[in-house]
């Protein structure tokens, strides 16, 4: 009996193939064989999320606290929350929009 999966074939990938089917052997030293059927349910990792978007990218001048846009999270893994920030004061993230901070606005000199 042959397994109907190589290991050193390639990767395998939860996401196509939840479950592989194989078959092992077991020889002794005299060359008597045992087989077993085997199944082997693959877990998927944790994967990077692959971009993060935003689907306005103008605002106008001289508006405090305005709404910049909706973000959004592109993730290989399905049904997962993110959390996103903004790293520099004049921005906050809330609700999954991006906005001007409640005392900021911009002008084109900024």
């Amino acid at each position: 009996m042959s397994p109907s999966k190589n290991a050193s074939a390639g990767e395998v990938n939860y996401q196509t193939e939840p479950v592989i089917d194989l078959v092992v052997t077991a020889t002794d030293s005299t060359g008597k064989q045992a087989a077993a059927r085997l199944e082997v349910a693959v877990g998927g990792i944790n994967e990077v999320p692959e971009s993060v978007s935003l689907e306005n990218d103008t605002i106008w001048q001289e508006l405090i606290g305005q709404v910049v846009g909706l973000l959004g999270v592109v993730d290989p893994n399905l049904n997962q929350s993110h959390v996103i920030e903004s790293f520099d004061p004049k921005f906050v993230v809330e609700d999954g929009q991006l906005k001007l901070a409640a005392d900021q606005s911009l002008s084109r000199n900024d």
